[in-house]
């Protein structure tokens, strides 16, 4: 059994970063001694989920390191008695204490596992011929339950020291498909992605396949104190067949998922077969199943549709064609099924799963399959991964193609609003979603359009006149254009059908506006996949193969979904029944429960639209005597706009007076401070920069000049969206409120960065558009809070919104913009590979932005299919170079001769682009050219893409919520807030949206680096490397639990 423990290490100042990372220790397997009955063989170093590592050349007296991670002390203490014991060389028995050559005599307790070998002299021997005990009943794998007769069966090797790379020569690549395990082969450091953190292996032979666990430390807060964690290795798909297929309609990103399937299926030793055509290739047998292998499924991650097909079969639908079905998956061995597709493809298998042993034995009866074959594939286990533009599926937030539909839609109408507004004219829009509105919905909310039509949520009676009246209120403030989306399952309280042709002509004849309609039509269904697509459907294929090789026979059928930011397994049948109730609702007019069932994400998409589109007249809103101020802080990220636009108008509609501060604090000292009014941020949306204007100076040096200003406009509320800088300003003027009582108000931060590095957030506004710059508003939001202290004018609420596609910004998970950014690096990977193919072997180096922060890199990867990607978070080494180099030269043997590699901008201060592409092009040489290429700040521009859009929308308009609920506590008390709870970033934090006050987020912050200490989006690192064709060690703990659907867990 191999344990892997991680061991923190000292780290003094002036200390180097390569010395401050340690080597990964892996120990080698031996057999045991063919004299001890029940020996089993080693596995072969191949062997499907097998770390190995080709042993190292040491002297013979070499000491070898201890395992309590003090390899310069060579001591450890005795795991018996607690005295410091000297490691003990490769050739020596037991460890010596340090006085004299003597063995430990004190009795372990029973069912202590050694660890650096003492043993005690008391052991009584075995019986002869006996061997040692090693099962361990916890985890059904062999550990030491007691001490055995001799040391620990497997001697460590010595890691070696960074400093001896030149003596010991370099470091042995792992062969392509089964090479030997390493955490650092693709430019990252320790498996884990912790740095500073060293795993400790332990080994005992008699194990094919090894369940790897790892035993959490202290201060891991994801598990309690002495937890295992779980790892892929234990999984073997040895003797076990796969099958893939696509059913219904077609959705971009459905080749990421076969992908996905095929290499993990293949990676853990299974056959996985291409079922072409959905379930009438099922059906038809013959060539339609076919086995597939690891190029087969090369350059299809920007290919939409789907490369084995798709149709709809109503031979399944009979219980004789599911024989055939059956028969012909027999032929194969395949018992395993991972279907992607719509509610109805995956009710179909459930179905199937269900009748399969009933299937076997009619084909017994037959003579098509004998009895043997019949207990051999008694069951049939079945995952499933929604694959549907419509997002009409219930458990999960988004489904596969859903994001790039967003994406053609909005595509269309940026380019109509530009001759609508030529002409004055109106346009309506119909889009897909026959019995499911999000598309329509979220279209809607990403353009500003100023009606939507969803089956959902009907409009109410006279909804003509009341469509007429709004469109007329929009031209009357100055507006050029009206747009109006509609679902093409639209319906009235009636279940009447709303069509695109019915309501030209109400706008014809009521207004007389020149109106035209556009149906998008299958255009929602084509073109390139998304990044965000991509990587959704890399994580479910994973997932599902994953599931698939845990299953059982009492397993249920299951879904893979994603919730929040987090992939989980959701019974199948209790989603399908869910997604009835919902159509069964709008049958039955109960529109509320059909919004509900939906989810919350659709419910709050739903009410976030309606304050936004509809201002009420001012003599009906309350009004609250109150000034809030929207600044942004840092580098623009795409959303930005989006986001002031929704803060603006939630805080008219809440009866707040709303101030733009233009220029970020630099501005907002100088006085530059103007009111904005509901028709101003009319249009705001779909422009990319920052219309408020931006920059990264914090508000350090400008306190008093703040104060004044603050006090001046009577400001009672900050809102700031922007990057890391924003998030330290937030804490210097939170810090000088003691002296400014302008500063006592409640203050908030939306991350808005491309880089994504906000701690506390899962996604920050910008990270997809683009990735570098980063830090700026997160340092204002520590600016403000410090100064809190010293101005009492900052003690207002303050909020800040993490904008900046570096993602880089504590608090949040996802930053505004990142999206934005992460598609404008694949888009430009998709070209340069397709450069790279035609030219062939060719291996092209690219550099991202996102400063120490390595999302852009990393996720940019994941979804173009790179062969590695080099990041500061997992420190390398020239020798990982070379491996990744011999790789390549690997991979232009096969017929995929072209490679990928990308590089962070801040990864490595001696191992530069340039560096890098010289190093590529000599070792390289005669095999493959390199080409490198910087994309620099194409990253930051282009126009939102829909998600930041609909992002930056909904979590400022919750930003604002924060404040108004902020304001209200204190209404008519003059309160001053100075507490922690009312300086905050709100960000995604796992499956919720929080606000994480930001004094208690400097624990969780590298200042130095301006990066969140811990970053989620290294648990995803490995799926690369598997991906690429590398091992690597994937942590699966949080995988196997089935969960319920709850309709509001979206």
């Amino acid at each position: 059994m191999c344990v892997f423990q991680y061991v923190e290490l000292a780290s003094g100042a002036g200390r180097g970063r390569a010395e401050r990372t340690a080597a990964r220790v892996s120990v080698g397997r031996e057999s045991r001694s063919a004299s001890q009955p029940g020996a089993r063989p080693p596995p072969p170093r191949d062997a499907p989920g097998v770390l190995s590592r080709p042993a190292l050349a040491l002297p013979a007296n070499d000491v070898t390191p201890p395992p309590c991670g003090v390899p310069s002390s060579g001591r450890c203490p005795c795991p018996t008695c607690g005295a410091p014991v000297i490691s003990r060389a490769p050739n020596q028995s037991p460890p010596a204490h340090p006085r004299g050559s003597r063995t430990c005599d004190a009795a372990p307790p029973a069912g202590t596992p050694p660890t650096c070998g003492a043993i005690p002299a008391s052991a009584a021997s075995p019986t002869a011929g006996a061997a040692p005990t090693y099962d361990d009943p916890r985890v059904g794998a062999p550990a030491h339950t007691r001490p055995g007769p001799g040391p620990c069966p497997k001697p460590r090797p010595r890691p070696r020291p960074r400093s001896l790379s030149r003596t010991l020569g370099p470091r042995p690549s792992p062969p392509i498909g089964a090479g030997a395990g390493r955490g650092r082969g693709l430019g990252g450091g320790s498996e884990s992605g912790a740095r500073g953190r060293v795993p400790i292996a332990y080994c005992a032979p008699g194990r094919a396949a090894p369940l790897c666990l790892l035993a959490m430390d202290a201060d891991d807060s994801r598990a309690p104190k002495g937890s295992l964690r779980k790892f892929l290795e234990h999984l073997s798909g040895a003797g076990k067949a796969i099958g893939v297929l696509t059913s219904g309609g077609d959705a971009q990103g459905m080749n990421a998922a076969v992908r996905a399937v095929v290499r993990m299926g293949i990676y853990v030793g299974a056959k996985v077969y291409f079922i072409y055509e959905g379930y009438q290739g099922m059906v038809d047998g013959g060539s339609n199943i076919a086995e597939a292998d690891w190029e087969s499924v090369s350059s299809i991650l920007q290919v939409g549709g789907t490369i084995i097909g798709s149709a709809r079969c109503q031979a399944f639908r009979t219980r004789e064609g599911r024989l055939k079905a059956a028969c012909n998956l027999l032929q194969r061995g395949i018992t395993n099924l991972c279907v992607i597709g719509g509610d109805g493809s995956l009710t179909g298998a459930n179905l199937f799963r269900k009748e399969w042993s009933g299937l076997l034995e009619e084909l017994a009866r037959n003579g098509q399959i004998d009895k043997e074959a019949v207990q051999k594939y008694a069951y049939l286990n079945v995952v499933g991964m929604v694959g549907s533009i419509d997002n009409d599926f219930c458990g999960t937030d988004m489904t596969i193609g859903t994001d790039s539909a967003l994406h053609r839609i909005i595509e269309v109408v940026d380019a109509i609003m530009t001759t609508a507004q030529s002409h004055q004219r109106t346009f309506v829009l119909e889009v897909m979603g026959r019995h499911c509105g999000y598309l329509a919905l979220v279209s809607a909310l990403a353009c500003g359009a100023d009606w939507v039509f969803l089956p959902e949520s009907p409009p109410e009676e006279g909804w003509e006149e009341q469509m007429c009246v709004k469109l007329s209120e929009n031209r009357a403030r100055k507006k050029r254009l009206n747009i109006i989306i509609v679902a093409e399952g639209a319906i009235d309280t009636q279940n009447k059908p709303i069509t695109s042709e019915k309501i030209k002509e109400l706008v014809v004849t009521q207004l007389g506006y020149d109106t035209r309609v556009t149906i998008l039509g299958h255009v929602q269904r084509g073109g390139t996949p998304s990044a965000f697509d991509r990587i959704l459907a890399s994580r479910m294929g994973v997932e599902a193969v994953i599931a698939l090789l845990e299953a059982t026979p009492d397993t249920p059928a299951c879904v893979v979904s994603l919730n929040g930011n987090h992939a989980v397994r959701l019974p199948l049948m209790e989603c399908v029944q869910m997604t009835q109730d919902v159509q069964k609702a709008m049958d039955e007019r109960r529109f509320q429960d059909a919004v509900r069932l939906r989810g919350r994400s659709f419910a709050g998409n739903l009410n976030t639209y309606k304050r936004l589109a509809i201002k009420l007249p001012d003599d009906q809103i309350p009004k609250t005597n109150c000034n809030v101020a929207v600044i942004n802080v840092g580098a623009p990220a795409a959303g930005m706009n989006a986001a002031v636009r929704s803060a603006v108008r939630v805080g008219i509609a809440d009866g707040h007076r709303m101030l733009a501060i233009y220029d970020g604090f630099d501005g907002f000292a100088k006085g530059q401070i103007k009111e904005i009014g509901w028709t101003d941020v009319g249009g705001w949306t779909g422009q990319g920069g920052s219309i408020l204007g931006t920059k990264r100076v914090l508000p350090g040096k400008y306190l008093e000049e703040i104060a004044t200003q603050m006090r001046t406009h009577s400001i009672n509320a900050l809102l700031i969206i922007g990057g890391f800088e924003a998030y330290l300003g937030l804490l210097e003027l939170s810090a000088a409120r003691e002296k400014h009582e302008e500063f006592c108000v409640p203050m908030v931060m939306v991350p808005a960065t491309v880089s994504n590095n906000v701690p506390g957030s899962d996604f920050s506004i910008g990270a997809d558009t683009a990735l570098n710059t980063i830090t700026d508003a997160y340092k204002s939001a520590c600016d403000m809070a410090e100064a809190r202290g010293l101005h009492q004018e900052l003690c207002i609420p303050v909020c800040v919104v993490p904008a900046t596609i570096s993602n880089n910004v504590p608090g949040t998970e996802i930053s505004l913009g990142s999206d934005t950014g992460l598609n404008a690096v694949v888009e430009t990977c998709d070209r340069i590979k397709q450069s790279a193919s035609g030219t062939k072997r060719r291996v092209f180096i690219i550099e991202t932005m996102g400063g120490y922060c390595g999302y852009l890199a990393n996720m940019g990867g994941l979804a173009a299919g790179a062969d590695a990607a080099y990041i500061f978070e997992e420190p390398f080494d020239i020798r990982d170079l070379q491996s990744n180099v011999e790789h390549l030269t690997e991979k232009m043997k096969t017929t995929i001769q072209r490679g990928l590699v990308l590089r962070n901008e801040s990864c490595s201060e001696n191992y530069t682009t340039d560096f890098i592409y010289q190093l590529y092009s000599e070792e390289g040489k005669g095999v493959f050219d390199c080409r490198k290429n910087v994309l620099g700040h194409m990253q930051q521009g282009g126009a939102p893409s829909p998600f930041d859009r609909n992002f930056g929308t909904k979590i400022s308009a919750r930003a604002m919520e924060w404040i108004t609920a902020k304001l209200k506590e204190a209404r008519g008390r003059g309160k001053k807030f100075t507490t922690d709870d009312s300086v905050c970033v709100l960000g995604i934090s796992k499956r919720n949206v929080i606000f994480q006050p930001v004094a208690e987020l400097k624990k969780q912050t590298d200042f130095e680096h301006r990066i969140p200490k811990e970053q989620w989006w290294l648990k995803l690192r490995p799926l690369m490397k598997i991906l690429a064709k590398y091992k690597a060690s994937y942590d699966v703990s949080d995988s196997g639990q089935l969960e319920h659907v709850q309709p509001w867990s979206v």
